[in-house]
């Protein structure tokens, strides 16, 4: 049996905190909230590094770069800005970009690569953290999408939208890997992927959640 030591306060927002990462190393910890801030926490000293403020609305996702010395942060309204966490930790980096986060769900980072899958409007785009342009457009949805997930190797995204279906996208491809997954007679609100791909959870507005082996 696993014992849990006493928890240790890092005191710094003052709102909802809406997300929160570990950095490759395990040794800093980044967090983002509807205070439109970001912090970044140096955990072994138990205390923040750095706090970033320049989103106008609440901060509703957080992510490492792979190498750790930047980080992305994600708002309520759609604005994704880049952090340089190495040389100028207060300030985003150049770039910045807008997308259609839908309250939170529908933006994230790839496993392994700087790489985020995003949804604008109908769609969802690949794009590159370090360079400006799209890596790939994935369509299918008939109206926005909600919420977005990516498997553990990365290869592999699930989407819901407000069309009521669930798309299941091939990312190394570029396209979709199965037809769209119906069954909700509403929007769908929230998605999930087993590890190894072959099962999908879907919930909605509708107050249920499907599984479907794919």
């Amino acid at each position: 049996m696993f014992h849990a030591a006493a928890p240790v306060l890092l005191a710094g927002h003052t709102e909802i905190v809406r997300s929160l990462a570990f950095s490759p190393n395990q040794e800093r910890a980044v967090s983002g909230g509807e205070d439109r801030q970001v912090i970044l926490w140096d955990l072994p000293r138990q205390a923040s590094q750095s706090l970033h403020k320049g989103h106008q609305r609440g901060v509703c996702r957080v992510r490492f770069h792979d190498n750790g010395t930047a980080a992305f942060s994600a708002d309520v309204g759609g604005t994704v800005l880049e952090w340089d966490l190495a040389n100028n930790p207060r300030s985003a980096m150049s770039n910045p970009f807008q997308t259609d986060v839908a309250g939170g769900g529908s933006a994230v980072l790839l496993p392994g690569r700087n790489l985020l899958l995003a949804a604008e409007l109908n769609d969802l785009v690949l794009r590159r953290l370090d360079q400006p342009g799209v890596v790939a457009r994935f369509q299918g949805h008939k109206s926005p999408v909600l919420c977005v997930v990516v498997s553990p190797a990365g290869d592999l995204a699930v989407s819901g939208g407000m069309d009521h279906s669930v798309r299941v996208w091939d990312v190394r491809a570029g396209r979709e890997a199965v037809g769209a997954l119906q069954g909700h007679a509403g929007p769908v609100t929230s998605v999930a992927i087993a590890a190894n791909g072959k099962s999908v959870l879907a919930g909605g507005k509708d107050g249920r959640i499907l599984l479907w082996q794919v």
